[in-house]
């Protein structure tokens, strides 16, 4: 059964300037700050920066269970903070050739239909439509081993609630 780790920031939460540095697409590991480049962005962003409140971070939450479920797809685990939402989710397959090949391309699929099912249901609750709510892309991580999917479930996401957030486990 593929396990898979995603994590989806909030728009414009994870700026170029950050001190601890930034994701570039297409580049691997972490890039140290670029104030010049986050200016850029700055400069060409469609929208305002995104925080999600309390009541949005419930309702996110919320929405990810919903989501999972429609899909036919196992939530495990989850957290929300006000700038990002992280999801342990898995899927029983019955062909182990399929599982090899279509798993990533599965997971990505699912947080595709993640982060548009829920920043649907965020617009709706602030009643605006065209709003961004999530930065371009995701981080989807392969859980393989019992330990590493334990420790995210048992202590990372929990830790997301003293930062501010929520945690969730369903299963």
């Amino acid at each position: 059964m593929p396990v898979y780790f995603i994590t989806v920031h909030t728009y414009r939460s994870w700026r170029e300037d950050n001190p601890w540095g930034y994701i570039q697409r297409g580049k691997p590991g972490v890039q140290r700050p670029n104030a010049r480049l986050a200016e850029y962005r700055q400069q060409s962003a469609t929208g305002p920066r995104v925080e999600l409140t309390e009541p949005q971070i419930v309702s996110v939450l919320k929405s990810l269970h919903e989501v999972c479920l429609n899909l036919e797809v196992t939530p495990y685990a989850a957290s929300c903070t006000p700038t990002h939402w992280h999801l342990l989710v898995g899927w029983i397959e019955t062909d182990e050739l399929k599982v090899a090949t279509e798993a990533a391309d599965q997971s990505r699929s699912i947080a595709t239909r993640l982060k548009r099912v829920v920043g649907s249901k965020l617009s709706a609750e602030v009643g605006q439509t065209g709003l961004r709510w999530f930065s371009h892309g995701w981080h989807i991580e392969r859980i393989d081993e019992q330990k590493h999917f334990d420790h995210l479930a048992e202590n990372y996401l929990p830790k997301h609630a003293s930062e501010g957030g929520r945690f969730v486990a369903w299963s």
